[in-house]
């Protein structure tokens, strides 16, 4: 899971399994750190933002059109790519590229475009082991 804190709020996206129109915003809001049905592992600091939390709901607003919950696929176009297009349009530049990291290898693989799958195997386990799977920590990065 990923999201962006801005205001007090985490703004996230998915195709939430509830929805009753593919054509409904897959744009979600929740407390930050405590997105249900994920655990908090890390925050990633990006900046600051000039947008004022006016600035941010119109920014949204427009982004609900382009993010509805159709066109979710957990590979090439989900919550990371949500959060990366967020930070660049909010001015505070591209998500890390590890984060997406392992989506895109996956992607790349169905796609046919690795003859051999190991490498891949190999990031998606470093990855998982260092990202999502540890039991629930509390860790904040120091911020400058």
């Amino acid at each position: 899971h990923c999201g962006v804190e801005v205001h007090g709020q985490e703004w996230s996206y998915s195709d939430v399994s509830d929805a009753t129109s593919p054509t409904m915003t897959g744009i979600f809001v929740s407390v930050p750190r405590r997105c249900i049905g994920h655990t908090y592992r890390r925050s990633v600091a990006m900046g600051c933002t000039s947008m004022t939390q006016h600035e941010v709901g119109m920014l949204l607003r427009a982004l609900e059109r382009d993010w509805i919950i159709g066109t979710y696929d957990m590979l090439r176009r989900n919550c990371c790519h949500f959060s990366n297009e967020m930070c660049l349009r909010m001015g505070v530049g591209p998500i890390p590229w590890w984060i997406t990291n392992l989506a895109g290898a996956g992607a790349l693989v169905l796609d046919g475009d690795f003859a051999d799958a190991t490498c891949c195997r190999m990031v998606a386990a470093q990855m998982v082991g260092d990202m999502c799977c540890e039991p629930e920590k509390h860790v904040t990065e120091a911020r400058p």
